[in-house]
């Protein structure tokens, strides 16, 4: 399993309500569902993984509650994982989502981003 974060530089950061880096929770529960990670941070892009898991993780020093959220946001700051869901399309891998950007909610532009994907990548959504 490929990890790919919206911001690998604050993936050791901790969420509200948690006692450790988020990472760390992360790799501990892709490991119980019997996973191996790659790297962590995207860096395995050129490797065809079976399962590409896009995490969009925070980037403020302390994790905002979700009703606090800006929304004067739009979906190009997910940019940098399209190229990864492209990839994944063209080897036929599965592709996860974890949107850990806010406590208690979800990412509403993050949400507005994974709707767009269908029709620029040929991704085929299941829920």
């Amino acid at each position: 399993m490929e990890l790919v974060f919206r911001d690998p530089t604050t993936i050791s950061r901790i969420p509200n309500y948690e006692g450790q880096p988020m990472i760390q929770t992360l790799l501990e529960q892709v490991r119980a569902a019997g996973a191996v990670p790659i790297n962590g941070t995207g860096a395995a892009r050129e490797q065809a993984q079976s399962i590409l898991m896009l995490v969009n993780n925070f980037s403020e020093q302390q994790q905002l509650e979700a009703p606090n959220q800006p929304m004067n946001r739009n979906v190009t700051e997910f940019n940098r994982l399209t190229p990864y869901v492209t990839l994944a399309v063209e080897t036929g891998s599965v592709v996860g989502f974890a949107d850990n950007r806010y406590s208690n909610g979800a990412d509403n532009i993050f949400v507005d981003y994974m709707a767009t994907l269908p029709s620029s990548t040929g991704l085929s959504m299941q829920v």
